[in-house]
């Protein structure tokens, strides 16, 4: 059973409809759905392991930095000029932001996408 103790008289009304009387320093029962919300403000288990209040999300791939990263990108754009799709290509001839977020997992600035785009028609140009 896990018992709880708070630094404090305090009674915690829950939204799954629990309503638990705590009185400072005396161990009270704590239903295991609540040890989330106890711990959060403060309650201490006096049995067992603390509950971690913070659950491991799925964990977001890592960006890339530097020259991966440009690389990575100008691999895109080639594939974008491959493909050939409306909508790839805003009126400027440019490639899209947004289908550059969906197709890379992570945003890139237009500062960034103009200055990779004009090294990629540099790069076809002296070939």
């Amino acid at each position: 059973m896990p018992d709880y103790v708070l630094n404090r008289t305090y009674t915690h009304r829950s939204t799954h409809g629990h309503i638990i009387n705590f009185v400072k320093g005396q161990p009270t029962y704590v239903p295991p759905i609540l040890e989330k919300e106890i711990t959060a403000l403060g309650g201490e288990p006096v049995d067992g392991p603390k509950v971690d209040l913070i659950e491991e999300a799925d964990k977001l791939p890592a960006v890339p930095t530097g020259s991966d990263r440009a690389e990575l990108i100008k691999e895109v754009f080639k594939k974008l000029e491959a493909r050939n799709l409306r909508g790839d290509f805003t009126a400027q001839g440019r490639p899209n932001p947004k289908v550059l977020k969906d197709l890379l997992g992570f945003e890139v600035a237009i500062r960034e996408r103009d200055e990779i785009w004009e090294l990629l028609r540099k790069e076809k140009a002296e070939m």
